[in-house]
């Protein structure tokens, strides 16, 4: 590979990995809490409850996106909700699809909230993440139940 090439597809690289980023530091801070368990990864489909504070008056939905930031190419999952004050109950997000990483794997699911009020404006904007190894026993625990 020539070394132009090489240059062009660093540089484009940064440029996506920027595009990456959240909202603007300017948006009023979000806090977010939530914890994945087995239930929340693979087939099970269950979302994650999410703990969401400091919300700011006028906020009617959140945008929500999950993302395995552990691997190079992971999709990501979004999805709009109408707020509550407290956050998201475990499942309230229809159509969610936990990642399923093979056995043993370590991996870091990145959650972020913006809130948006009525006119879809963003208001305020949070993330938090998690690492988590995958074992059998984990994928398997809602079978037991």
């Amino acid at each position: 590979m020539a070394r132009g090439t090489k240059i062009l597809g660093i540089a484009g690289l940064l440029a996506v990995l920027s595009a990456c980023q959240g909202p603007s530091a300017a948006l009023p801070a979000l806090s977010l809490d939530a914890k994945m368990t087995a239930d929340n990864f693979c087939a099970q489909g269950v979302s994650p409850a999410i703990a969401v504070s400091r919300v700011p008056a006028g906020a009617a939905r959140y945008r929500v996106r999950f993302q395995n930031v552990g691997v190079l190419f992971g999709a990501a999952q979004d999805f709009e909700i109408a707020a509550a004050p407290q956050g998201l109950a475990e499942g309230a997000l229809e159509r969610y699809r936990g990642v399923c990483p093979g056995e043993r794997q370590r991996f870091e699911i990145r959650i972020e909230v913006l809130a948006l009020d009525a006119q879809g404006r963003a208001l305020a904007y949070g993330t938090t993440s998690q690492s988590v190894t995958s074992t059998t026993s984990m994928l398997r625990a809602r079978e037991a139940q």
